[in-house]
């Protein structure tokens, strides 16, 4: 999916951002909640998982730096970059592994 990529001004396409999102909703689904926010400078609330919410997550801005990483959902791209490493802890998080 193409998401406004603002470090880049344009629109991008980034399977592992994708990859990403549709893992957190497979989490969200799961436990029947999901991620909102109150506003553009408030905490991060969780609240009962709304059909809104998942367009919402969908719709999430692309801020990465590093080159597009190709993903599956069953495999993380090789972590190098700090934005590699950000996204792996991610996966470790959502898979439990609590390092």
């Amino acid at each position: 999916m193409k998401r406004w990529n603002g470090r880049k001004a344009q629109y991008v396409e980034n399977r592992a951002i994708d990859a990403f999102i549709e893992e957190l909703l497979a989490v969200c689904r799961k436990h029947g909640l999901c991620i909102a926010h109150e506003d553009s400078h408030g905490a991060f609330i969780i609240e009962n998982l709304k059909e809104t919410r998942v367009n919402w997550l969908r719709a999430a801005h692309d801020e990465t730096v590093a080159q597009e990483r190709t993903a599956s959902p069953n495999q993380a791209p090789t972590p190098n970059s700090n934005a590699d490493e950000l996204y792996q802890r991610g996966l470790d998080i959502l898979k439990g592994d609590p390092k």
